[in-house]
């Protein structure tokens, strides 16, 4: 069995976040318990870039983009945002 190391700079959730109506205000106890608790991986402790999706709609999305107060991973600072990256091509 082969095993990778992940070194990841920034990890990107393209939407529908929380299954299946979104949460319901910045205190919803599903970004502990389906965000924070589940991405323990130190591969993952980096900013997470959020996007949402149309389950995301069907409750508080403005939520989502408070809870970047709240974390240090959570990134969702409006519903329209643009972010650069440069690419490191391994060289």
């Amino acid at each position: 069995m082969e095993y990778f190391i992940l070194n990841f700079t920034c990890v990107p959730l393209l939407g529908d976040n929380f299954y299946k109506v979104g949460v319901k205000s910045v205190d919803d106890k599903r970004f502990k318990e389906t965000f924070e608790d589940v991405y323990r991986a130190k591969s993952l402790m980096n900013r997470w870039y959020i996007l949402a999706g149309n389950h995301d709609h069907h409750g508080n999305v403005w939520a989502q983009i408070e809870y970047t107060q709240r974390s240090s991973r959570w990134y969702f600072p409006h519903f329209y945002y643009t972010e650069k990256f440069k690419i490191n091509d391994g060289k």
